[in-house]
């Protein structure tokens, strides 16, 4: 197979590198390399380890079966939470908007708008504007009555003074 290498070529190679390196630059020669011996517990020691790592597996693959059962409940969970979450802004929808009616309502009543006017002309959501509004539509409802100025007065002199006679002594106030 391999035929043994000449004492002296190892020599010469040696040699070479030897006087190519400088001396300081130069590794230590180590002559052998024997492994040091390490402190090695007896029998027992290497029993107890063993254990020891046996449970540290148990345990792991109690983790892993935990993990895997949760892995398969997350999907159901995911869903019936975005349900929750769901069903949290319809709630909070209703609210809002119960909130809002019962807002118009109080200042309907403290106005004393009708029903209808108020659908018509209620239409903010919040207090502040809808107390503006109730106020605004309550002055335009008081000055635009059904009044006509003069009503039922009889004029002074308005030179039709003969025609008011035939119309007294006709309805016989005359």
């Amino acid at each position: 197979m391999s035929e043994p290498v000449e004492s002296g070529v190892v020599e010469n190679v040696e040699a070479v590198l030897a006087a190519e390196a400088p001396v300081e630059d130069a590794p230590p020669v180590v002559e052998s390399v024997e492994p040091e011996p390490a402190d090695e517990a007896p029998e027992t020691g290497a029993a107890d380890e063993v254990e020891k790592w046996k449970q540290l597996s148990r345990k792991n693959e109690e983790r892993a079966k935990a993990n895997a059962e949760a892995a398969k409940r997350l999907p159901d969970v995911e869903a019936e939470l975005a349900a929750a979450k769901g069903r949290v802004s319809e709630l909070e929808e209703t609210l809002e908007s119960e909130r809002r009616s019962a807002l118009r309502a109080r200042i309907q009543a403290s106005h004393g708008i009708s029903d209808e006017d108020a659908e018509l002309f209620l239409t903010s959501n919040d207090e502040e504007t809808l107390r503006k509004q109730a106020e605004r539509f309550m002055q335009r409802v008081q000055t635009a009555g059904n009044h006509v100025p003069g009503e039922g007065r009889i004029p002074a002199n308005d030179g039709d003074a003969e025609m008011r006679q035939f119309a007294e002594f006709l309805s016989g106030r005359r």
